[in-house]
């Protein structure tokens, strides 16, 4: 926060002004009060200090303390920071170069700088608005608004799903319906290895497997439960019924057997 605050105070800011900018943009809550601060925003260093911090304020914040114990490295080797880096440089190109094509800007560079700026105003949630984004193109809004399902890092101030549930939920997709590679074969028969790795392997998530459990096992014990019942209901209607013929039969023959045995 103090670096920020310094940072945009060397700026066109006044004070009061940068010290909002650092407390919205450390929280990632976007929040201009004053039409001297949206006016800002029209200068490059200002646009790049605040987004810089955003996006550092998207970050997870246990890194930091990772980082300052001594292990610096562990924030470049998080997986969950490469692909924050990855899904942030790959729709800032997607938008600069949909803008840049449909003719809304006529230069790259200005395209990228608004797109850049929009893209981390709607994956940290802070809602920055920078630019007259309503009026691009369907595509970049598109784009823009589908980062706002991503959001930032977990344990961030950023909001929305985070990078590392999505991370997980295509992990979990890709282990559910993946099939092994072939081994190689030496002959035209498959071997078990190979016939091994044509089955399709099911998460081994607890949840997941009672559902599947579940949802198997519900129609056999409702069938159950309905043929137990009316067959309860059955006896009741007919207490008196006949006895049926084959244990009538049964009858007579154990009478006669039992006659020939007494004789």
């Amino acid at each position: 926060s103090a670096a920020e605050f310094l940072l945009l105070a060397l700026g066109p800011l006044s004070p009061f002004d940068a010290l909002i900018n650092t407390f919205s943009s450390i929280s990632t809550a976007g929040l201009v009060i004053t039409s001297s601060n949206a006016a800002a925003f029209t200068s490059t260093y200002i646009r790049a200090v605040v987004m810089l911090f955003t996006i550092l304020s998207s970050l997870n914040y246990t890194l930091y303390y990772f980082a300052l114990c001594g292990s610096p490295q562990s924030l470049f080797k998080n997986i969950e920071v490469r692909i924050f880096g990855v899904i942030i440089a790959a729709a800032t190109l997607l938008i600069a170069f949909s803008l840049w094509v449909t003719g809304t800007y006529s230069s790259l560079w200005q395209a990228i700088k608004d797109g850049l700026c929009q893209v981390v105003s709607f994956i940290s949630t802070s809602g920055y608005y920078v630019c007259d984004y309503p009026e691009w193109p369907t595509f970049p809004t598109v784009v823009l608004f589908s980062l706002l399902f991503v959001g930032g890092c977990c344990m961030s101030t950023s909001g929305s799903l985070k990078v590392i549930r999505i991370i997980v939920l295509l992990k979990l997709i890709k282990r559910g319906i993946s099939l092994d590679r072939f081994t190689r074969m030496r002959s035209k028969r498959l071997s078990s290895t190979a016939r091994r790795s044509l089955r399709i392997r099911f998460p081994r998530s607890p949840h997941i497997s009672c559902c599947f459990s579940v949802s198997f096992s519900f129609p056999v014990w409702f069938c159950h439960g309905t043929i137990s019942i009316w067959k309860r209901r059955l006896r009741r209607r007919s207490p008196s019924s006949p006895t049926p013929a084959w244990r009538s039969v049964h009858r007579d023959a154990a009478d006669i057997s039992a006659c020939l045995t007494a004789s």
